[in-house]
């Protein structure tokens, strides 16, 4: 995330930037996965994060959508290993209300969602109470949300 106030959209897939008081982060997505996910309309033309001073918006394609109020983020950090979803790319759920939107291993950043809120996972209602999810701007996402990490 750049730190010079408005930023240029130049390419909204592949850059951070900020319009109003919204911030939009993309979604990061492997050589592979990219080619799949534009075919199913799960790829970066259709997903992003927005952050604005009261919720985040979570978006990949049609399948996953989720709105979550900022006081409800209790918890931001960046995965530490891959390891922890090395099985999983795309949209997946750990059960209990806890799903991994991902189209890379790498910038993965997890938050804790307490009250859990209701989202859509392929066009069902979830309870969303963890969310994973890989970002190509990891750290400008944490800065800009500003919440308690570890």
């Amino acid at each position: 995330m750049h730190k010079k106030g408005w930023l240029a959209m130049t390419d909204q897939t592949h850059q951070t930037y900020q319009t109003g008081q919204t911030y939009r982060f993309a979604l990061r997505y492997g050589g592979w996965m990219r080619a799949l996910a534009y075919l199913t309309a799960l790829g970066p033309r259709w997903s992003h994060v927005d952050l604005s001073a009261d919720e985040l918006q979570v978006r990949m394609g049609w399948g996953f959508a989720a709105r979550i109020p900022r006081r409800s983020i209790i918890q931001a950090r960046q995965l530490g290993q891959r390891r922890d979803i090395w099985y999983a790319v795309g949209i997946h759920t750990l059960l209990g209300g806890r799903w991994i939107v991902n189209g890379s291993l790498h910038g993965v950043v997890t938050l804790e969602i307490e009250p859990p809120v209701r989202a859509r996972a392929f066009g069902l209602p979830i309870r969303l109470r963890w969310l994973a999810m890989s970002l190509r701007d990891p750290d400008g996402f944490l800065a800009a949300l500003g919440a308690p990490t570890v």
